[in-house]
């Protein structure tokens, strides 16, 4: 279990998939009484769950995992801590999110007529470097074919 503020994952490994999903549920039935003996609560609309495998080995089978006699949804990505984990972590998702939050750079091009060139380089740090380096030690080793658009709008910066 990983928590963050109110952030939270949990992580489970099996190499039988019906043995997995009968030990996930189990977990959660375990969940579900400390959060109510604790009187706190869960938003299920925004739990899911995502399972993690290699691009090459495709799973047959689905599982379904429930907490409190409500159905969690599969998802091929999710979100935690800002960063996009998808199922073959292959972090194009994480790019993908990453490129659409710096497309903002335009207004660095306009703006280089109005501000001096101190001002440029801290709009740059604050509007493109902080998404470029954020978690980079988890996504940046990924192919560079992946991570060419990210670079192609770092320059355009």
């Amino acid at each position: 279990m990983h928590l963050f503020a109110d952030d939270s994952n949990l992580f489970f490994a099996h190499k039988n998939l019906s043995q997995l999903e009968i030990i996930v549920n189990n977990e959660l039935t375990h969940i579900n009484n400390w959060l109510c003996a604790n009187k706190l609560s869960l938003n299920i609309d925004k739990s899911n769950f995502v399972l993690f495998h290699p691009p090459q080995r495709k799973i047959a089978a689905s599982i379904s995992l429930y907490i409190n006699h409500t159905s969690l949804t599969e998802k091929d990505s999710t979100k935690y801590l800002g960063v996009m984990l998808d199922a073959n972590l292959n972090w194009k998702k994480q790019i993908a999110l990453i490129s659409n939050k710096i497309k903002s750079i335009g207004i660095l091009s306009k703006l280089r007529y109005y501000v001096n060139l101190e001002v440029q380089i801290k709009l740059y740090y604050s509007l493109v470097y902080l998404f470029l380096t954020y978690a980079i030690a988890a996504w940046g080793n990924t192919y560079q074919t992946n991570v060419k658009p990210l670079l192609i709008l770092q320059k355009k910066s």
